[in-house]
């Protein structure tokens, strides 16, 4: 448990650095289009370090679905729940 604790800090800090403050409950709110606007925007942010992504962002709209159905992660912002996707989908963004 104590090295997924660690991939995903780093991939927070990844992506944090053009993070827009969108948590759950702004996810819920969003439009389908919107959503996927979101997750491509952060996608394209990790794509400009140089890193490697093979999951589709519409893989990581409907995990998000999944993961912001919960009222525990709502607080949860996209990028912080976009790293938490990709490390439990095994997704290593090579850099």
């Amino acid at each position: 448990m104590k090295t997924l604790s660690i991939v995903v800090a780093t991939a927070a800090l990844l992506l944090s650095n053009a993070a827009i403050a969108i948590d759950g409950h702004d996810w819920r709110a969003a439009s389908a289009v919107n959503r996927l606007k979101e997750v491509q925007r952060i996608l394209d942010n990790i794509r400009s370090k140089g890193c490697v992504v093979k999951l589709s962002p519409e893989y990581y709209v409907r995990q998000l679905d999944d993961l912001y159905a919960s009222k525990s992660t709502l607080s949860l912002q996209t990028f912080q729940a976009v790293a938490l996707v990709a490390t439990g989908a095994g997704e290593v963004w090579k850099c």
